[in-house]
């Protein structure tokens, strides 16, 4: 597949009460306006449940809620995160010496596994680094992917960032390989659509929904993630 530019368009900032509120808390952050903005929705899965993490086959679906990202590059090499939920707390660190601790699941992390991802495949060094303020409205441990969108629009926002181009699947298939996160969300855009990923051969088919199509996604109090993926380990 060509590769190319992720979708980007033109909106006004003033128009969209959500993004109009994401600014005014950047600069207030940063002191400075973002220069481009980046989304990535979350997900359903209408066959298959967290087995995407052993290489399965899923067939997902987006939903409206999402991940954005503000952005700003700047000229010194420091990556610095802030998250509009006060419960994240802000992180700082050399875009040229990313560190993940698998061990401790900090927010953070998520967004550094999608940026790292896109550095590994460009084999890019010597990096800018970035501002970035996140803002989500996908519930936790909801089942929805929250934390795989947050991969995702990370690894948007460095290929934005840097000016770099990535077919969308083979995007999509390189941060799951790399970091193990469960299916990435950005794929899974368009309105009324399922994308069935097969991970053996790194192929994706879109498929349509009925126009009058609904999901319910069932809340959960927890994740079954663990023992999913040791099912699915013990069957190979």
């Amino acid at each position: 597949m060509m590769a190319v530019a992720p979708d980007t368009r033109r909106v006004q900032v003033a128009e969209h009460p959500r993004l109009l509120n994401l600014k005014e808390k950047f600069i207030s952050k940063f002191g400075a306006t973002p220069k481009f903005y980046a989304r990535a929705p979350g997900r359903v899965n209408l066959i298959g449940e967290h087995i995407d993490y052993c290489g399965y086959s899923v067939l997902p679906m987006a939903v409206e809620q999402d991940i954005l990202i503000a952005v700003e590059p700047v000229q010194t090499q420091v990556l610095q995160l802030a998250n509009t939920n006060p419960l994240y707390p802000d992180f700082s660190s050399s875009v040229n010496d990313i560190q993940i601790n698998a061990a401790q699941p900090l927010w953070h992390n998520y967004f550094l596994c999608g940026l790292k991802g896109i550095q590994e495949h460009f084999s890019l060094r010597n990096l800018t680094g970035m501002n970035c303020l996140v803002d989500g409205n996908i519930p936790a441990s909801s089942g929805l992917s929250s934390s795989s969108a947050l991969v995702c629009c990370a690894g948007l926002v460095a290929i934005t960032a840097y000016g770099l181009t990535l077919s969308k699947p083979r995007t999509n298939i390189h941060l799951f390989h790399s970091h193990k996160t469960n299916v990435p969300n950005s794929l899974q855009r368009l309105t009324q659509r399922a994308y069935m990923i097969l991970f053996e051969h790194l192929e994706v088919f879109s498929y349509g929904m009925p126009e009058n199509f609904c999901c319910f996604p069932s809340g959960k109090t927890g994740t079954k993630e663990a023992p999913q993926r040791f099912g699915c380990d013990s069957a190979r």
